[in-house]
């Protein structure tokens, strides 16, 4: 868990770097992120992109403190997917 106390915003965090799915995961679970940053990630990638999935869409529908741990736990598992046939076409 977060013994330091160390607690980052959302937006100073995808200022900083490109944030994955995976990567809000841990934060969130360990206390350095707010369950609000994947909402406020998903709602990022929903105006950048207008065809996002049916999942992603849902997550930007939230309110803040609303349950996201199912649509993130999914996110995650649709990215390590995507990560993984990426690979495969490289080879």
């Amino acid at each position: 868990m977060n013994s330091l106390s160390i607690f980052f915003t959302y937006e100073y965090i995808s200022s900083k770097v490109d944030i994955t799915w995976e990567d809000l995961k841990f934060g969130i679970d360990h206390g350095f992120l707010s369950s609000n940053a994947a909402i406020k990630h998903a709602t990022k990638l929903a105006a950048e992109n207008p065809n996002v999935s049916n999942l992603m869409f849902g997550l930007a529908s939230l309110y803040p403190g609303d349950s996201i741990q199912q649509y993130l736990d999914q996110l995650v598992k649709s990215e390590s997917v995507t990560e993984q046939n990426e690979l495969a076409a490289e080879k």
